[in-house]
């Protein structure tokens, strides 16, 4: 079964997002545009000319289909434009996040001033040369200076260290989107640590912990987490109101990252403190806080589902989807996506459950993701192939051979039109769901030609990614199993195979 989780760990304001014409808003109020500032024309270039060399690519295809380097440019061309386009959504999404600091830290210094100026004018490179790391790190070191042999000036400078963290902070968050720098993360890291060590705030902190997060640093990550949590609990003593549900968020990330630590004992303690608090919070204000206890009964779910505790977990899934059901009358735009997810890993649990209300779950999701690719297919396409896969191996189980071979073609046929024009992304799913037909029509609706047809098509569609994508290799070992047991040579038919790739 395909499950579908909700990442919380980023943690933005309620309210930031990117309108249409690059509009940086954070609680309505315009911050920057994204499409002033050299960084995101830069890379829309990259992208358009990749989307040239595409189409040339894909045109050369249809000319010479004998010439297999066309095809191989084809994939090639597509990683790199898929890499730019992760980069310009990493660009968007680092850029609310730095607009949101600048609502939240006080600009006291000149610098930060002129900086928040720049970046307001979406010119991200001048923001950051601004912040001179030597003029920086000096002041930083007289300061440090000071507070050793002033005592009592301790007052002043520990505000002026905070100054001085915060600019270090907004200058390794800058560091972060400037793609052209070839140790972008180290950098970054860097100056996170120039930052704490002027001033160890719940700001940086927590930001820091944010970003080690990010990128797979777990064991380094959950110490500073630990500490935005100490800050905010003690804060939340005596202003509980901002602090309380920061706590619940942090203890939500702490969570997560625990749980993709396999620590489930720690995941758990966190997971349950936040469900309590967000409990506590609904009470007194369900419109603002549902959200919040929606995505924490979704974690508790993965955890339980991780600890193959099933019951608990489809009872988690049960009340988180009741609430997105309540959201989804006032505002279906934003919570009709959460609702499917909800519904698709609630299915999903429901058939280990050997609940019988599993097909009509998994139909629940697909109708919402079916109306929602009307007004944005790229979006949503991929999520109704991956519903239909688990409907399919549902049937499979039940006997329903004619409904599982149906929703098997539908997803095949929805992978395969997303390919041509995304390879790189989409033909492992291919390879994955061709490779489902394989071993359906040898165990279920046993069929040589067909089942073998299938096998060849995974083949086909794995090859170029066997190297890259560790799965696709299980996705190979599978149909490979599938042809031997038809009385095929398994080194013979992967022979045939790789020629027939190569003559694509």
């Amino acid at each position: 079964m395909n499950e579908i989780r909700i990442d919380n760990s980023e943690g933005v304001i309620a309210g930031s997002t990117v309108t249409a014409t690059g509009d940086v808003l954070v609680n309505g109020q315009k911050i920057t545009n994204i499409y002033y500032s050299a960084q995101y024309e830069e890379l829309k270039n990259q992208l358009n000319e990749l989307e040239a060399r595409f189409a040339t690519a894909r045109q050369r295809i249809e000319q010479y289909p004998d010439d297999k380097s066309f095809q191989a440019d084809l994939l090639t061309v597509d990683q790199k434009r898929s890499e730019i386009q992760s980069k310009i959504n990493e660009l968007k999404s680092e850029v609310i996040r730095l607009a949101e600091i600048f609502t939240r830290i006080s600009i006291n210094t000149e610098r930060l001033k002129f900086v928040l100026k720049h970046f307001e004018n979406g010119d991200y490179t001048s923001a950051k040369a601004i912040l001179d790391v030597e003029q920086m790190n000096n002041e930083q070191g007289m300061l440090l200076q000071q507070k050793t042999q002033q005592q009592q000036q301790l007052a002043e400078t520990e505000k002026l260290l905070i100054n001085n963290a915060n600019e270090f902070l907004i200058l390794a968050r800058l560091t972060a989107i400037a793609f052209d720098l070839p140790d972008r993360f180290n950098r970054t890291k860097e100056y996170f640590k120039h930052s704490l060590n002027a001033a160890h705030t719940l700001e940086n902190t927590r930001e820091y912990a944010y970003f080690l997060h990010q990128h797979n640093q777990f064991n380094d990550a959950a110490p500073f987490y630990q500490e935005a949590l100490d800050f905010c609990r003690i804060l939340a003593e005596t202003n509980p109101q901002p602090y309380f549900p920061e706590v619940a968020r942090l203890l939500n990330n702490i969570g997560n990252l625990q749980l993709v630590k396999k620590d489930f004992p720690a995941a758990e303690t966190a997971l349950l403190e936040a469900l309590r608090i967000n409990r506590s919070l609904t009470g007194s204000d369900p419109q603002t806080y549902q959200p919040d206890l929606a995505i924490t009964l979704i974690n508790l779910a993965n955890l339980k589902h991780d600890k193959n505790d099933f019951p608990a977990a489809e009872d988690d899934y049960q009340e988180a989807l009741g609430i997105y059901r309540s959201l989804t009358v006032n505002d279906p735009q934003t919570h009709l996506p959460d609702m499917a997810i909800t519904l698709n890993n609630l299915a999903s649990l429901q058939v280990k459950n050997e609940t019988p209300e599993a097909e009509a779950t998994f139909q629940e999701a697909m109708n919402i993701f079916t109306r929602l690719a009307k007004t944005n297919p790229k979006a949503y396409q991929p999520y109704i192939a991956g519903i239909l896969n688990n409907l399919a191996t549902l049937c499979a189980d039940k006997n329903d051979f004619p409904a599982a071979g149906i929703a098997f073609q539908k997803a095949l046929t929805i992978y395969r039109d997303l390919s041509k024009d995304n390879p790189f992304t989409y033909l492992p799913d291919v390879a994955m769901t061709a490779g489902n037909m394989s071993s359906f029509y040898l165990k279920n609706v046993p069929k040589r030609a067909k089942s073998l047809a299938y096998a060849k098509e995974a083949l086909i569609a794995g090859l170029p990614f066997v190297e890259t994508i560790p799965v696709v290799q299980s996705y190979i070992g599978s149909v490979l199993a599938v042809a031997e047991a038809w009385g095929m040579n398994r080194k013979v038919f992967f022979e045939k195979a790789v020629s027939a790739w190569q003559k694509k």
